[in-house]
């Protein structure tokens, strides 16, 4: 049975069988043309091979263990598991290659992103469009992954923590492959992200406060009540990390000339999954990481961690617009980290603001504050001295790619703006 997302794309059908041999998986990958996956009201219903292989597993449960001071369970595919390879998201990017879409990438923005004439630039700049994305954000493949093997693995209910778009993507996941999914999130989660959370299926759950310690005593609780529940780190987990590494993998399939790609960073799960993707491809190609600084500019952890050389987690979430951005790093992201990441560039919400001006009235594109955040410090490099230059090299970028991770803004406020305009004509 060819998973049906491959036949979007022949290369990617071939991909998808190559992957399926290297990762041993258990569905067998022919030329059926005529087996495709339903998609019911925007729900994904996984297909018959994964749920014979989850109904298989589910007679044998695997054994799990509760780690209480990381609130998650010890499984083959733990966030305490060792930093993933290349080999970990070939086969993520088989696994979920059903689940998620293969996203487009703009390389006609380039003046509109440096401001400047398309004819002076030496550089090209390439916009991976990850808003596209099933449930609108990168956050989708990696929950994908997380939900599969721990479906494969015997779990019924999945739960996670989130701001938004982790929360509607696990939701989605889950209902994918017949899960029950209970969703932790903030009492401030932005309307959008918990109206399409809870049209993913889940069930959703309010922290007491609008604190990660305070979401984690809320997935305790959720462990307390559904004893077997595996938990689903929004970034901190190998599985998830994996399954953000396809997008990275993607992106250098569609565009191998890059020679350095932006990636927005708040707890480093994708960046850490991007850099083993795009690095394994070509070694030469840096990555930058795109950090809000906050208002206060006191929150940028992932900037300390990367001049102090070690994970800096004293320091408070940063007060930025950029909800998607304001986790802090945790252990298994920074070992990625370290080891991958050439350059950390700070911007301010008004840096933000202004790249996501520019990404919608001249690129014509939906992004959220926390997906400009890359458009946002290519603009402060070429800006303020940083330069579009190589860390290793001292050479000048010809082919910079930046991630846009997501676009699920609340636009109520625009289309208010909008209704109250044509209330004041029928005024007139």
């Amino acid at each position: 049975m060819l998973l049906s997302a491959a036949h979007e794309s022949p290369r990617l059908a071939a991909r998808v069988k190559r992957h399926a041999r290297a990762s041993h998986l258990d569905d067998r990958v022919d030329d059926d043309e005529d087996d495709e996956e339903d998609d019911v009201d925007g729900i994904i219903v996984i297909d018959d091979v994964i749920a014979s292989r989850i109904a298989r597993r589910r007679r044998e449960p695997a054994a799990r263990s509760v780690d209480e001071s990381r609130c998650t369970f010890s499984t083959r595919h733990s966030m305490t598991a060792p930093v993933i390879t290349f080999d970990d998201v070939r086969a993520a990017d088989a696994r979920i290659a059903h689940l998620i879409t293969r996203t487009p990438v703009r390389s006609d923005c380039t003046a509109h992103v440096l401001g400047e004439p398309s004819t002076s630039s030496p550089v090209t700049v390439h916009l991976k469009c990850e808003m596209f994305q099933r449930g609108g954000s990168f956050k989708h493949r990696g929950a994908s992954n997380a939900v599969l093997l721990a479906a494969e693995d015997g779990a019924r209910v999945v739960t996670c923590h989130s701001s938004g778009n982790h929360a509607a993507a696990v939701a989605g996941a889950a209902a994918a492959c017949g899960l029950r999914s209970i969703i932790v999130v903030p009492k401030d989660i932005a309307k959008t992200k918990l109206e399409a959370t809870r049209a993913a299926g889940g069930d959703v759950r309010f922290s007491g406060e609008s604190t990660v310690p305070s979401r984690e005593e809320a997935v305790r609780v959720v462990l307390e009540e559904c004893p077997g529940a595996v938990f689903i780190h929004p970034y901190d987990d190998a599985r998830v990390m994996a399954g953000q590494g396809t997008l990275g993998l993607e992106f250098i399939e569609q565009r191998p000339e890059l020679d350095c790609v932006f990636v927005p960073i708040s707890g480093g799960g994708m960046i850490g999954g991007i850099a083993t993707a795009v690095k394994a491809v070509n070694s030469s190609c840096e990555i930058w990481a795109c950090e809000p600084a906050g208002v206060d500019g006191v929150g940028a952890d992932a900037a300390r961690s990367f001049v102090e050389k070690k994970l800096v987690d004293d320091l408070p979430p940063p007060k930025t617009i950029c909800d998607g951005l304001r986790a802090k790093m945790g252990h298994t992201s920074y070992d990625t980290f370290h080891r991958l990441v050439d350059n950390v560039v700070t911007v301010s919400d008004d840096d933000i603001i202004d790249a996501m001006r520019v990404v919608y009235d001249k690129c014509k594109l939906v992004v959220e504050p926390s997906g400009a955040a890359g458009v946002a410090a290519v603009r402060v490099a070429a800006r303020d001295g940083v330069g579009l230059v190589s860390r290793k090299t001292g050479k000048a970028f010809k082919n910079i790619g930046i991630i846009l991770c997501g676009g699920n803004l609340d636009l109520s406020v625009l289309f208010d703006k909008i209704h109250g305009d044509i209330e004041r004509l029928r005024g007139k």
